[in-house]
């Protein structure tokens, strides 16, 4: 192709590099390359301060961008809200760069038990003839996720890679 098709930060790109396969292209395709990495924003710097409530939340911007890309938008961000919901309820304060093992535990037995739901809406829950738990699968699954949560922040460079080999 003539043309270096891309998205950043949400905006799709084409760029005409020239006839396909010359040297002129290639240039240009340097040249592009180039601007683009003068123009990356900095990394962010890891932090004590961004808690697991704020990871989350920069996690479901970048899914909801990611599923929809890839075309699993509907189910998929469901499944992410659903874990947010959990894990902000249980472990939302907790420095993300503190995050361990046993904090994992806990949102994974609140998953398990349904202990994070708030007295309305296990009384609305059971009213409506729904458990208050997940299945096993269920819990694996957002498990899962949530490791991938934490490894996504680790490529942003918002922790340290130690949180998310303590996790698995």
């Amino acid at each position: 192709s003539d043309y270096l098709r891309f998205t950043r930060d949400g905006t799709r790109h084409e760029i005409y590099l020239g006839p396909h396969d010359s040297e002129q292209a290639r240039a240009e395709y340097r040249r592009v390359l180039a601007d683009l990495d003068r123009a990356a924003p900095a990394p962010l710097p890891v932090t004590r301060r961004l808690t697991v409530a704020g990871l989350l939340a920069a996690y479901l911007k970048f899914a909801e961008v990611d599923f929809l890309r890839k075309k699993q938008y509907g189910l998929e961000v469901g499944h992410v809200k659903r874990l947010l919901a959990v894990a902000v309820r249980v472990a939302g304060k907790v420095p993300a760069a503190e995050f361990g093992g046993r904090d994992l535990k806990k949102v994974r037995s609140a998953m398990v038990s349904g202990s994070w739901l708030t007295d309305a809406e296990r009384g609305a829950r059971r009213a409506a003839g729904k458990p208050l738990d997940w299945s096993r699968s269920y819990v694996n699954a957002r498990v899962a996720d949530l490791v991938r949560a934490f490894a996504w922040a680790v490529s942003e460079d918002l922790i340290p890679p130690s949180v998310v080999a303590t996790l698995r």
